[in-house]
């Protein structure tokens, strides 16, 4: 790497985020259409009500 070398800054864990939840779902770990609360129930009562419905699906398709 050289210092004119251009490189990208920018966030990647929604994409390391969304490969993970594809390998457990392709292991048959969740389910594209769990809940969030169905996959980490411990949020029960740290998250906003709303959201206890959110799939995984939606989470990730934002």
């Amino acid at each position: 790497m050289e210092t004119d070398d251009l490189v990208h800054l920018g966030s990647c864990t929604k994409a390391m985020t969304s490969t993970l939840l594809a390998i457990l779902i392709t292991e048959r770990k969740l389910n594209w259409e769990s809940t969030l609360i169905e996959t980490l129930p411990e949020l029960k009562d740290l998250i906003h009500p709303n959201y206890e419905s959110a799939t995984l699906r939606k989470l990730v398709t934002h």
